[in-house]
């Protein structure tokens, strides 16, 4: 939602954040919206400012399910 797409320009954090938290249960994964805020609420507690796109950039490593 935040990078730029042949039919539509990125959105911004903000207009990412509303539509997360309007389809939260019903569109997207509650509680994969409640963790993704819980860890906003750690970073703006850290006094350091939450950017949306920047976390979802991020190099995480890939879990095994089978695991």
């Amino acid at each position: 939602m935040n990078a730029d797409r042949p039919y539509r320009p990125a959105l911004s954090s903000e207009e990412v954040w509303e539509i997360l938290v309007d389809g939260a249960g019903k569109q997207w994964d509650l509680a994969a919206v409640d963790a993704l805020a819980s860890l906003a609420r750690m970073e703006v507690q850290a006094d350091r400012p939450f950017d949306l796109a920047a976390f979802l950039e991020r190099e995480r490593p890939v879990l095994d399910p089978r695991r």
